[in-house]
């Protein structure tokens, strides 16, 4: 199962996945969420989120102590407030969450303003041993009815975790 999402991954996104290394699978997009976050922090580090936000994230930090810190989007259209997000970023950040196609806005994130997060990430994890990572929680990216670009996060920043979930297009 896992070799047969790489070579998916490999395919849609033209982009080489480690099977045994880089694909876990597990019940459901929540639990990837809760066990990355689980994996990453402990009590008192940070998350930091662009709001809105998917409400459960908040839970899945406080359930093994940590905080979630958001950042308000855009007024205009719900983009990611990408200086905002790298302003709250401190010694205790642990992980950036996104979401795109957002939940619940419907924004999603141009290719441009996931450069700008990665060169962020890059600056604030520059002589860090232990790097922010980037999770994407992308269980909506399959349902695009637009045609609108969904760039893929691993593109602009290596410490990524994308999250998908096959619940949503195929219920």
């Amino acid at each position: 199962l896992r070799r047969a999402i790489a070579e998916y991954l490999e395919r849609r996104f033209a982009l080489r996945y480690d099977a045994e290394h880089e694909v876990i699978v597990t019940v459901g997009g929540s639990e990837a969420i809760d066990l990355a976050i689980r994996a990453l922090i402990e009590p008192g580090d940070e998350v930091v989120c662009p709001a809105p936000y998917f409400v459960e994230y908040a839970s899945y930090c406080g359930h093994f102590g940590g905080v979630l810190k958001t950042v308000s989007s855009k007024s205009d259209d719900f983009s990611p407030d990408i200086e905002g997000l790298a302003a709250a970023i401190t010694p205790k950040t642990r992980a950036i969450l996104i979401n795109s196609p957002n939940n619940p806005s419907g924004a999603v994130y141009t290719a441009a303003e996931l450069a700008a997060l990665g060169d962020a990430l890059r600056k604030a994890n520059a002589g860090s041993d232990r790097p922010i990572l980037l999770i994407s929680d992308e269980p909506y990216r399959f349902l695009n009815f637009d045609g609108v670009e969904i760039p893929p996060v691993m593109e602009f920043f290596k410490h990524s975790a994308v999250i998908g979930s096959f619940s949503k297009n195929l219920s």
